[in-house]
């Protein structure tokens, strides 16, 4: 398991290492919706998947494995077993962004 750390801001992109391969994990908060969501994009910048709504405890790739995404998982995981997201969840560590490879699943 790999904990992908967020910075404090609305709108943010972490290069990640995922089952060896470079991505660029773009993070956004949309202030009238109240939630995050989040898009992947491979090392030379091409767009995989875009406005993925982040909820906990879902398996957030599960529906593009089509695609050329990582063959695990990225979760957002909650202690407390919230679904909905704050602005500050993910800085505070009430809810961590976090990558299972497929041999972890």
């Amino acid at each position: 398991m790999i904990k992908i750390p967020l910075k404090d801001m609305n709108d943010s992109v972490i290069e990640c290492e995922l089952d060896g391969v470079v991505y660029f994990l773009r993070m956004g908060w949309n202030g009238a919706a109240q939630s995050w969501a989040f898009s992947l994009e491979s090392a030379n910048n091409d767009l995989l998947i875009s406005g993925v709504r982040v909820v906990t405890n879902a398996l957030l790739l599960r529906n593009y494995h089509h695609l050329p995404v990582p063959t695990g998982e990225l979760m957002a995981v909650a202690a407390d077993g919230r679904i909905e997201i704050g602005r500050d969840d993910f800085i505070n560590g009430d809810v961590e962004l976090v990558y299972l490879s497929a041999n972890e699943l």
